[in-house]
């Protein structure tokens, strides 16, 4: 009783924060592709939609970022649960495939939805390489692609595809206003970065590098590394500890989970703060973290401790259903299937690509988990930036808030212009200082 009154206050409270708000059914209707999702008893009835809308969604479930996948599944199922399955006038059928956060898993599950599932919309993936891998192919199929969570940077900018939108994040958005933070409110002057060795992590280390660098901060030490390393010590050792102010790292699940046992094991952590970029204090991992991640310093557009009525009852109905606390790719998610059923409200042919994203685009959340959300004429996202501090509140960890940067776009407060003409974030760019 308690759940099904938890999810009715948290529809209710959403609605008011759209432009189109969508209408929700009772009953349920999914389908599932391999033992990524759950199927619906047959004793459960169809949803009252007169059309079916068939969503195809790719996200990680296996690897070291397994936790996050399940997040963003979770937080879809949830919403679709609370909803009856039916928007509108559409039953939705979802179909959920592991694309094992790859470039090669994403491609191939893409294919798959739309070439024998016969799906309507392609919603994920997850991992910034997987939706760099599917814009060529969408502009083959002309089909639409929704992106709550793969945060590669150019997927918006210089790359973009008109049959994309996302309402997630880029990866260097957060990290500007870090970097900023950094310099002006922590009086860092000189830092140290150890991110991924792929697109994701260099415009992580990008992002936050310029955000730095930007307000008369120096980055005099940077190393990328691979995804799944399980001895960092290489990589540590080499660390300046004399010459710098602080440690920026960006590691994703399991990955964060080792880096912090050995940051505490080499004593790295006693003799420099910490700044954990975006992904390594995501409520998904938060408490299999090694304690000295408390008081570590991290930026995303969200936080499971939002004190907001939309937050508080989103948490509210996760922790029902899931028994942990969403993190920022659960909102993202969740977030993502608000816009969704606004533009299938809205829009008069859900089943055209290009009106269908345009609908997205066009739509605008006020009161949002996260806070106010709109898309800009990139197929981007704006939304608030938390600065968040690891703290231990009644014996839980959790992410408090200790600073908001309100309406930040992808390109921070450089000219967009200006900013696509500089190069993508590398192995090599932006310099370290000499």
């Amino acid at each position: 009783m308690m759940k099904k009154m938890v999810a009715l206050f948290l529809a209710a409270v959403m609605c008011f924060g759209l432009i189109a708000c969508s209408d929700s059914g009772t009953n349920a209707n999914t389908s599932n592709s391999g033992n990524s999702g759950g199927n619906v008893s047959d004793s459960e009835q169809q949803g009252s939609g007169s059309k079916t809308f068939k969503i195809g969604m790719m996200i990680g479930l296996t690897g070291a970022n397994a936790a996050l996948g399940e997040d963003g599944r979770d937080a879809v199922e949830l919403y679709l649960d609370q909803v009856g399955y039916t928007i509108g006038d559409y039953t939705i059928e979802l179909i959920v495939e592991d694309d094992e956060a790859s470039a090669d898993g994403a491609l191939t599950k893409a294919k798959k939805l739309v070439e024998m599932d016969n799906v309507d919309l392609l919603l994920g993936p997850h991992a910034a390489a997987g939706a760099y891998a599917l814009l060529p192919y969408i502009e083959e199929v002309q089909m639409p692609l929704y992106i709550p969570g793969a945060s590669g940077d150019d997927v918006t900018m210089r790359q973009r595809s008109e049959y994309a939108v996302r309402t997630g994040t880029t990866s260097s958005q957060p990290m500007f206003p870090l970097g900023s933070f950094c310099y002006t409110d922590l009086n860092y002057e000189t830092g140290a970065i150890i991110s991924y060795d792929n697109s994701y992590g260099y415009e992580i280390a990008g992002g936050f590098q310029q955000g730095f660098e930007n307000e008369g901060g120096k980055i005099i030490y940077r190393i990328f590394v691979p995804q799944g390393t399980s001895d960092f010590s290489p990589y540590i050792s080499q660390i300046p500890v004399d010459d710098v102010d602080f440690l920026f790292f960006n590691l994703s699940g399991a990955d964060s989970v080792r880096m912090t046992n050995q940051l505490a094991d080499y004593g790295l952590a006693d003799e420099l703060p910490i700044i954990a970029g975006a992904t390594p204090c995501d409520e998904a991992t938060l408490d299999q973290l090694n304690p000295c991640c408390e008081g570590f310093y991290s930026a995303l557009a969200y936080a499971a401790t939002l004190d907001t009525e939309a937050n508080q009852a989103f948490v509210a109905a996760f922790e029902e259903a899931y028994g942990r606390k969403p993190g920022f790719v659960a909102e993202q998610y969740y977030t993502g299937m608000l816009f969704l059923a606004a533009a299938l409200e809205s829009c008069e042919d859900p089943y055209d690509a290009l009106t269908l994203i345009n609908a997205i685009k066009e739509t605008k959340i006020d009161n949002a988990p996260r806070g106010p959300v709109a898309i800009d004429e990139y197929g981007n996202v704006i939304h608030n930036v938390y600065i968040r501090q690891v703290e231990v509140v009644d014996g839980v960890r959790q992410n408090t808030v200790v600073k908001t940067y309100e309406n930040v776009s992808q390109f921070w407060t450089f000219d967009p212009e200006e900013f696509l003409q500089q190069p993508p974030y590398s192995a090599d760019f932006p310099a370290v200082s000499q």
